[in-house]
């Protein structure tokens, strides 16, 4: 099958959908498929990666003209693809594309990345009123998101998508005896991500290991960038921890393996998480991660056996200290959090993928509305 992979976030910009995009690419290549991606992120164009070189909007790094639209419509014509795949709720480009699918009766299929907050669904309703009534298959990367598509759309026909991983790409050998213990967050240092609660959590972790005698010294890795950076600073000096942190940011795919083959354990503290990629690679390295319990992250990790989840900042912060202090749990956790990933495995999810286009190519899309 030809597949056109649409969005307008890829490389060389760094995200969990940016990647999760070129594994998809590699990992459907590999089943003898055709797959392109479309994007609006500038950067080199390749015989498979379409750029479309229109304006974008500063700050959000998407489309703002009809331009897109005509540059979208002129690549389909002369591609002739067997199915659009247009990827994230959040992309402009995504809706035209599925938009122009309706119209050209092309099958498609929108994927949501993200939960979606409430000025998202409005600006939705506004802009794309009628995005939900086309005869597009709805899909989430796991059931929270999916949950929550059904409830937006008013459609029943919701499905899931979940990311992929190759997990012996992050496989990590014995950890070495250190002096240092490492708490490691691979996290966008964005409002919504909220890295400052990371940060906050540190004052309680430092007070339980020195009563427990830690003998290690504690640290706070955290790799990314975004317009909190400063805040982030400032919030550890305030706090008296900055001698703690260790603000990387933003690391190269190939660099942040070695980050988490170098760390102890994984805080993940974003709420709005759909799925959380970044527990998955802390995992196949052997971390255990401590995550929010109401996240798209819970799906991924079992409380008590491969990370610990909380329900609020304090408890948050009480989980990591807990593993901090507890190494007799902390080593159970790493040899328990490499298990039973294979459902994740890329092979896994691109027959998944594959199945789907097969089956929008095997019978007319047809929208079910939601009781």
């Amino acid at each position: 099958m030809k597949v056109a992979l649409v969005c307008d976030w890829y490389a060389p910009r760094l995200g969990g959908i940016e990647s999760q995009l070129a594994d998809l690419t590699d990992a459907l290549r590999a089943r003898g498929h055709e797959p392109h991606v479309i994007t609006a992120t500038p950067g080199v164009s390749s015989r498979f990666v379409h750029r479309l070189g229109v304006p974008l909007v500063p700050g959000w790094r998407v489309v703002r003209s009809r331009r897109a639209l005509d540059a979208l419509h002129g690549l389909f014509a002369r591609e002739s693809f067997d199915v659009i795949h247009a990827h994230s709720l959040y992309s402009p480009l995504a809706h035209a594309a599925t938009y122009l699918a309706h119209l050209i009766g092309v099958p498609s299929l929108m994927t949501s990345h993200s939960l979606v907050d409430r000025a998202t669904a409005t600006i939705l309703d506004l802009c794309v009123p009628e995005w939900a009534s086309w005869p597009t298959q709805l899909t989430a990367v796991g059931t929270l998101a999916a949950d929550q598509l059904r409830r937006l759309s008013r459609r029943a026909d919701v499905g899931t998508l979940p990311n992929g991983i190759d997990a012996t790409r992050f496989a990590a050998p014995l950890r070495p005896a250190s002096d240092t213990l490492t708490i490691l967050s691979v996290v966008r240092l964005h409002a919504r991500k909220r890295p400052l609660s990371l940060v906050r959590a540190l004052p309680e972790i430092l007070r339980r290991a020195q009563a427990h005698c830690v003998p290690e010294r504690v640290r706070l890795v955290i790799a990314g960038d975004g317009p909190l950076r400063a805040a982030v600073r400032a919030e550890a000096a305030r706090l008296s921890v900055a001698d703690h942190v260790e603000l990387l940011g933003a690391v190269p795919r190939a660099d942040v393996v070695r980050l988490y083959r170098d760390a102890d354990l994984f805080a993940l503290p974003s709420r709005n998480e759909a799925f959380g990629i970044v527990a998955l690679e802390a995992r196949a390295a052997g971390l255990p991660v401590v995550a929010m319990r109401d996240g798209g992250a819970a799906e991924l990790v079992e409380h008590g056996s491969e990370g610990l989840l909380a329900a609020d900042d304090d408890e948050f912060a009480a989980q990591l200290a807990t593993l901090v202090v507890d190494a007799p749990l902390r080593r159970r956790m790493q040899e328990a959090a490499p298990r039973h990933l294979a459902r994740f495995a890329w092979s896994e999810i691109a027959r998944r993928h594959e199945q789907l286009y097969a089956s929008l190519l095997g019978q007319p899309a047809r929208v079910r509305r939601a009781a």
